[in-house]
């Protein structure tokens, strides 16, 4: 939403919106850090039941461009029967985990917390 404020009071409006191409996916989640290090910031978001994660860019034209999705698990073989929440993933951070410099993306999976570090 963008908020501006004028003579006659705040306004608000949509800045811009972002569709998925993938059907039925409702996110749950969402976090913003700059995780392939160019020095803007990209969005990830999840949607924990079906367990997808996408990558958002905000381009020039003041568009969203889907960067990269994946699944984060199809199905967790050593759970030992065990279920875990009905929304997996369900957490992630973007934070220096390597102490590398660069932000990393972490998920909070099952009984794992699954790092993705971002390569120099």
């Amino acid at each position: 939403m963008l908020h501006t404020r004028s003579s006659d009071g705040w306004h608000i409006g949509p800045l811009s919106s972002y569709e998925t191409d993938f059907e039925d996916v409702s996110y749950d989640l969402f976090s913003v850090g700059d995780i392939n290090g160019d020095g803007d910031r990209e969005v990830i978001l999840v949607d924990g039941q079906k367990h997808l994660l996408e990558v958002l860019k905000y381009t020039e034209s003041d568009d969203w461009k889907s960067m990269l999705h994946f699944t984060v698990f199809d199905e967790n073989l050593y759970y030992r029967g065990r279920k875990g929440g009905s929304v997996e993933p369900r957490e992630v951070v973007i934070a220096d985990f390597t102490s590398d410099q660069l932000q990393d993306v972490a998920v909070l999976v099952h009984d794992r917390v699954i790092v993705y570090p971002q390569i120099k």
